[in-house]
Parts: structure tokens; sequence; C-alpha cells
């Protein structure tokens, strides 16, 4: 069944209530789209995180959490699907976001590659760069293509696709 309304190339409100819509649609289309290296201050930031400790990955992750919005929601977008990241991943992540959006783009998008890869239920940020993303991080283009991609056709409710927990069900850790 075709999920695409022709249109306004927005998908058909029926997408909201497939279980696999969010894992076949959303992720299966950001999967394809551009990845570039990371910065020399994402760098700068991954090989800090990398060699912190737990302690200081802890304390760095309590402070995101005081002040900084995208980490709150990338963890519990992440969780919803039963899946977890160490707190140098989650801190990793939500420093590489810059909306909303973007955070629960990533959670979706991790899970889904936690799943096929068969990662199990939580992963270290060394995994998450070697498994996930050796070649670097998803342009901004890629991310605002993959937003517009998962707008859905509706009477109420939210227009986001990324928004109804049962097209993610898919994604659910068993």
């Amino acid at each position: 069944m075709s999920h695409q309304n022709n249109q306004n190339m927005r998908l058909d409100q029926s997408t909201t209530e497939d279980p696999g819509s969010i894992e076949t649609i959303f992720c299966e289309g950001l999967k394809k789209e551009k990845k570039i290296p990371l910065s020399e201050e994402q760098m700068k930031m991954l090989l800090s995180l990398l060699v912190m400790g737990e302690e200081d990955s802890q304390k760095l992750y309590d402070e995101l959490t005081k002040g900084f919005l995208f980490i709150k929601i990338f963890e519990d977008r992440l969780k919803s699907t039963g899946r977890e990241l160490d707190k140098a991943g989650l801190a990793f992540v939500s420093l590489c976001c810059t909306t909303p959006g973007e955070a629960v783009m990533y959670a979706y998008y991790i899970a889904s590659q936690m799943k096929s890869k068969e990662l199990g239920q939580k992963i270290d940020l060394q995994t998450l760069c070697m498994e996930i993303f050796p070649f670097g991080i998803f342009s901004r283009e890629s991310l605002e293509k993959a937003w517009d991609g998962q707008k859905i056709e509706r009477e109420r409710g939210s227009d986001n696709l990324l928004d109804y927990a049962k097209a993610s069900e898919s994604l659910n850790f068993n």
C-alpha cells in the first residue's frame, strides 16, 4: 500500500496507524541520505567524550540536562523504543542537534540501526560511532529533507509521523 498522497507529497493519515511506517518510510529514507564528516569542533568533542571516564560523562550529562532541552528529547524518544545510549553517546548526539526535530529524527534512526544491526538494547559512544555513524553525521540538508518527507496529511493532531507512537512499534526492543 502506498502511504504517499501525490497531491501535496504528504503521507496519508493512515500511515500513523502502521506499526512499521517510521522504520520503513522514515528510517530507510534517511539511511540513504548524505552524511558529512564531523567538523573540527565536533571531532574534538567526540575525542574528549571517548576518553572521558564514566563519572565525568555523568557530570556532563547532568549539566546538559539542566539547560539543554535536546538531550532529554533525544533520550526520551530513544527510550520509548526500549533502547539506550550511554551518557557520553547521549551527550554527543544531542550536541550535534540544532532543533528538537533533529533530536527525534536521530533517536528513531539510531533505534532502527540498533535493530537492523542487532546491537542489543544499549550501546556506548564507541559502538555508535563505529557501527552507526562510521562516516559522519547527517548533513542539515539531509535532515531537512527527511523532516519534510515525514509530514502527513491530517484532519487533526500532529502533522509529523514521528509524533505517533503506533507508527514506531516495529522499532521496539523485544
